[in-house]
């Protein structure tokens, strides 16, 4: 029960009277949220109503129709918006009243009068509502309730403000006249007048009633529209480019997708446009994945043939084109010869093409060269084989062809038909990246000129055929649902649909009839064949068994969506950022050895609960394991174990199927249409110079590396899919998401990538993770699984070390499973970590604080930090711009100018930063002791000779960089050379790729972790580059001294302080290190000791603040007995409030 003192309210109590109040009455806060949030809805949809309207009538007619349009639409949106803002102020306020129709209706006429909309009664408004339900206490008498008092305007008033009758009947959707009728009535009367009279069934109360909630309800589904269409847009921009097409559908690949509202049922595979078009590129793929190889086999063959035969491998493929060209050139002279005029119609004469013949099959290299010979004909078959597979044909076109031309090649990229067929082709002006404007069948003229390569004409002709095709059979799959959805469809405003003739066309009659008739002196008729339509922006071409048919759309931006035509090509500023991004993304991964094998870990642990979601618990957790998924593909890329079981044998077919539904992300892995057609342009090259071969061959082998384990996840995925009962399609479809699919992108996607090198993965692999974690089986058994597992490895770690997370790298035990090994004689660790997906961090981390909470973890007790920490772990996951918004090539500038890396650890020591020393000494201690150090500071020494001075540290970043995986690899390489050169100790950590499993902590770390370095080295003194330089010189020397053996180390010791570098300066640096090293000072006590008395006292007095009372004490003992805390500090220390508060007690 709340107390209010009612001041200045009409007929209410006096001033200062005590007053209570029901508990389920409005508040006033309530009430002020109700009537501002009716304010921005109301003043809102006036403008943006005639915004609308203005724009609809200019397209209708510019100049009259903009006006009109404007103003109906600001009748239609202040109506619309007052009525939804008032239903939202009254639901604020008391959500479970009846609406008042009073008020509905006066708020939405009031809200059309310019300069006064609904403002003109919010104060009365409040000052009304404020009082409502004030009453005595213990079922005294009810104070009457000060009910609004608002009236409705008068149709004078409305008229004085431009509004007539007319006008408010257009936006109620009523007549005029009906509107002024009913409306009069009520006109200027009090709102609870109307109310009642509504409530009563008064007709003309229900009719204006009535239409002002129906305006309202609209606005409101208009206003939720845009804001979809808004995500959507963006979600098509910059994730997924069929997005529009998705949300068509009410599921896809078998369930695995699910759209809410989705008009078009999917019934099977062959009705689920969404799952096909993303299927489509990894089909097309595989297919010129294996063109590719044939090509490769043929050059490897050629390669062995030269030296037998003696001639060059270019020379033997020239041979064979030759030959392949005359065989095709007799039967297509023969068929051509009318047409022509006389022969040559292939561009060389038949008695040229049959002495080729005669030659080439006389010295026998018909028999030798056969392998070459039947692949180049069976791709050439294959040709019309996937055009006719595609639909782009029909089967009875192609066995014609088939029967006409058994010797088929492709002739300056083209394959032959009649006059007329030619002459009903659409007149086509231009392509798009997912439709087929033509079937790649044209009619033959014939000609002089010399054909152009065979081989390069194969390839290209195939590879054009297995894109249309691919494209046409996943269009094929929208006709036949929109077949099978023919009601939907037409509410959707889409259309199936022959092209329209739009006039003849008069040709030649070019049969064989016609030529007989013409040699007996007859003159055959012409033919008039018809033209048909273009296909425009609106319409998307699709071929069904060789017949074309158009798909007209209503809505030009869905038609925009399955053309593929809304991609833009970047401007040069961004090509030049993409192209640098995708050489830095190979650096990273692909070339990278320290990528590849831990992201094969990453991608299961997401592929697993991916999976999880799309398939029994049993069939996602065998994706776990990637050892035979993994040796399957090593087998079929490297062919260097046979399948000798019938288990291989099987395996091996589902791969190579695996492969041709589409499941792979390998293959040539290219991102656009561009990229495929250049790859397949430089294909022929390898036939005539095979011995790029040995060029390559590192490349391929790389390639081959990370297609093992880039597929080795999805091939389980696919493999575990059809044991759980998926479609061959669904199960790719499966594998595509198991993880991150990098041929899935929005149409800015390139523009995004130019701009962060990982965006589309962070998106990709977020969506998928967090889609997954929405359904609930998978969501319950990922946290509880996660919440057991990170229990099990707190309690076990603890209880090695209980300040292991301390010791351990925040970044290791946040984004890995970290498991400590062992504890090291000077307190280091040593320990295990796995690395998890980077979409599973935030709930790893999630599972980690509930289990540290439920066991009352001390270390939480800053929860800003512990909020912080998991904020940024969300942004680092789940952003596109990978944490920052400073493009990725751009990004290492500002690092180094914030001296933070991307993990947020400093690039130079930060006690230095401050220093008036040489940016050449701004280095860490253990840099020098690297190779890559020595050469980083051999530059440094270098560029200053030149008047540049840098820290080594700033060119060991650069160079770490941009020069990724490989650079760092190398540099770890060397260090580990140097190490081992120098006989000097080596642990697992050093050594590539184990050091991303394997890890050993530092004691250095531990106190830095704590706390106590950062309050030591802000008051520490390096006055100058001497003083640097000296220290690092110091540090080597007594390394050295460590590695020397008990017997030595007196004369090494002797003999390093006896060098010209090894000042005085230096001197008592070592053996200070030694002194305090037989006292058992650690590093933070070596530091503290350094500094001057008056600010060793300072450190102390901050120190005190941090410990426990029972630790104080013994802490104080500590230092006195270490020498650290003399009694000229102690004298200071005395004096502060810190000592006095404890000790005086």
């Amino acid at each position: 029960m709340a107390i209010r003192f009612l001041d200045e309210v009409e007929e209410e109590p006096k001033a200062g009277k005590v007053v209570f109040l029901d508990k389920e009455d409005p508040s006033l806060a309530k009430i002020g949220a109700g009537f501002v949030t009716d304010i921005a809805i109301s003043e809102a949809s006036r403008f943006g109503g005639a915004a609308t309207g203005a724009a609809i009538g200019t397209a209708i007619a510019p100049g009259v129709g903009t006006a009109i349009g404007g103003a109906i639409g600001y009748i239609v949106g202040g109506l619309g918006g007052g009525a939804a803002g008032s239903i939202t102020r009254q639901r604020i306020i008391d959500p479970e009243a009846e609406i008042d129709q009073g008020q509905l209706v006066a708020d939405s006429l009031i809200n059309l009068i310019p300069g006064v909309g609904v403002g003109k009664s919010v104060v009365k408004g409040i000052a009304s509502q404020a009082a409502i339900g004030a009453g005595i206490s213990g079922g005294a008498e009810v104070i009457e309730s000060v009910v609004n008092k608002q009236e409705l305007p008068t149709l004078e008033d409305l008229t004085k403000a431009g509004i007539t009758g007319a006008a408010l009947g257009t936006g109620l959707g009523i007549t005029g006249k009906a509107f002024e009728k009913a409306y009069t009535k009520f006109a200027g009367m009090p709102t609870r007048d109307f109310t009642e009279a509504f409530r009563k069934g008064d007709p003309d109360a229900r009719l204006i009633g009535d239409a002002v909630e129906k305006t309202s309800r609209d606005f409101s589904d208009e206003v939720a529209k845009r804001y979809q269409d808004i995500g959507i847009s963006i979600r098509e921009k910059y994730d997924d480019e069929f997005i529009r097409a998705k949300l068509l559908q009410d599921i896809s690949a078998g369930g695995q997708l699910k759209t809410e509202g989705g008009k078009l049922k999917v019934t099977s595979d062959e009705t689920d446009y969404y799952l096909q078009r993303r299927l489509a590129e990894g089909k097309i793929d595989s297919k010129l994945q294996r063109v590719e190889d044939e090509i490769n086999l043929d050059s490897a063959f050629l390669l062995n043939k030269s030296d037998e035969i003696g001639k060059t491998p270019a020379e033997l493929s020239k041979g064979i084109n030759d030959y392949l060209y005359a065989k095709h050139a007799v039967d297509y002279n023969k068929a051509n010869r009318l047409k022509f005029g006389g022969d040559g119609a292939a561009g060389i004469s038949t008695n040229e093409a049959k002495t080729i013949i005669n030659k080439f099959e006389k010295s026998g290299l018909d028999k030798s060269l056969d392998f070459s010979i039947n692949n180049r004909k069976q791709l050439s078959r294959e040709i019309l084989d996937t055009i006719e597979e595609g639909g782009l044909i029909s089967t009875k076109d192609a066995d014609r062809l088939r029967t006409e031309f058994p010797d088929y090649v492709p002739l300056n990229r083209m394959m032959e038909t009649d006059d007329v067929a030619d002459a009903s082709n659409i007149l086509i002006s231009s392509s798009t990246r997912y439709e087929t404007l033509a079937s790649g069948v044209r009619r033959a003229f014939g000609s002089k000129r010399e054909v152009s390569d065979i081989t390069q004409n194969i390839v290209d002709n195939l590879a054009g055929a297995v894109r249309r095709a691919e494209v046409n059979k996943a269009n094929q799959s929208f006709v036949k649902l929109l077949m099978a959805n023919k009601k939907q469809a037409k509410d959707l405003g889409i259309r199936v649909r022959k092209p329209n003739i739009v006039g003849t066309r008069v040709v030649k009659d070019m049969s064989d009839e016609a030529q007989l008739a013409r040699s007996l002196g007859q003159k055959p008729k012409s033919l008039k064949v018809p033209i048909y339509e273009k296909a425009n922006e609106n319409i998307l071409t699709v071929f069904l068994d060789g017949k074309r048919r158009f798909l007209e759309f209503d809505d030009p931006t869905l038609a925009r969506t399955f053309k593929g035509s809304d991609k833009r090509e970047l401007g040069t500023i961004l090509k030049g950022l993409y192209g640098m991004n995708r050489f830095l993304g190979g650096m990273y991964t692909r070339l990278s050895p320290e990528f590849v094998i831990p992201n094969l870990f990453r991608d299961r642990s997401e592929a697993l609960v991916n999976n999880l979601a799309k398939m029994k618990g049993l069939q996602a957790v065998k994706t776990l394991n990637p050892i035979q998924d993994m040796r399957v593909i090593r087998r079929n890329l490297f062919g260097a174990i046979t399948s000798d079981t019938p288990q291989k044998q099987e395996l091996d077919r589902l791969y190579k199927q695996f492969k041709e539904d589409g499941g792979s992300t390998g293959g040539l892995g290219l991102d656009t249409v561009k990229d495929i057609e250049k790859r397949m342009d430089e294909l022929s090259k390898n036939l005539r110079m095979p011995t790029q071969k040995k060029v390559k061959a590192l490349n391929d082998l790389i390639n081959n590396i990370n297609e093992i384990v880039e597929d080795s996840t999805r091939f389980g995925t696919y493999r575990q899919g059809l044991a759980d009962g998926m479609t061959r399609d669904q199960a790719a479809f499966a594998a595509r998401n198991s993880s991150f699919d990098p041929k899935l992108k929005g149409r800015e996607g390139d523009t995004l990538k130019a701009l962060y090198l990982f965006s589309n993965p962070a998106i990709q692999g977020a969506k998928n993770f967090l889609r997954s974690m929405k359904n609930p089986k998978t969501r319950y058994t990922v946290a509880g699984g996660l919440v057991a597992v990170t229990t099990a490895l707190d309690k076990y770690n603890s209880m090695i070390d209980e300040n292991y997370r301390e010791k351990i790298p925040k970044w290791k035990i946040d984004k890995h499973l970290t498991i400590v090994k062992g504890v090291n004689e000077d307190g280091s660790l040593d320990y295990f970590s796995i690395p998890i997906g980077y979409s599973m961090v935030p709930f790893k981390m999630a599972a980690d604080l509930t289990q540290r909470i439920a066991r009352q973890d001390k270390e939480l007790d800053n929860v800003k930090e512990v909020a912080a920490s998991f904020g940024q772990a969300v942004i680092d996951s789940y952003n596109p711009m990978g944490g920052s918004p400073v493009p990725t090539i751009l990004r290492p500038m500002t690092e180094l100018a914030q001296n933070k890396d991307g993990l947020g650890r400093d690039i130079r020591p930060s006690w230095l930063e401050t220093k008036n020393i040489s940016a050449t000494e701004q280095i860490f201690p253990w840099t020098a002791d690297t190779q890559g150090g020595e050469l980083a500071m051999s530059l440094a020494d270098q560029l200053k000779d030149m008047g540049y001075e840098v820290s080594p540290e700033n060119l060991l970043y650069l160079y770490q960089t941009y020069t990724g995986g490989p650079g760092q690899t190398v540099k770890r390489l060397l260090d580990l050379t140097s190490k081992l050169y120098n006989n000097e100790p080596v642990n697992r950590s050093d050594f590539p790729i184990a050091r991303r499993f394997y890890g050993r902590t530092f004691t250095d770390v531990f106190e830095k972790r704590t706390g106590d370095r950062a309050i030591i080295e802000n008051l520490e003194k390096q006055e100058n580059t001497d003083s640097a330089k000296a220290s690092r010189i110091a540090y080597g020397i007594i390394k050295k001294y460590d590695a020397a053996s008990d017997a030595d180390k007196p004369f090494v010791l002797n003999e390093l302080l006896s060098q010209p570098e090894a000042n005085e300066a230096v001197e008592k640096r070592v053996l200070r290190k030694l002194e305090d090293r037989a006292k058992g000072l650690t590093s933070i006590d070596k530091q503290a000791k350094n500094l001057t008395v008056a600010k060793r006292a300072e450190y102390y007095s901050e120190k005190l603040k941090t410990l426990p009372e029972d630790k104080k004490l013994l802490y104080i003992q500590d230092q006195i007995q270490k020498g650290v805390m003399t009694p000229r500090v102690l004298d200071i220390i005395r004096d502060t409030e810190q000592f006095r508060k404890f000790f005086g007690r």
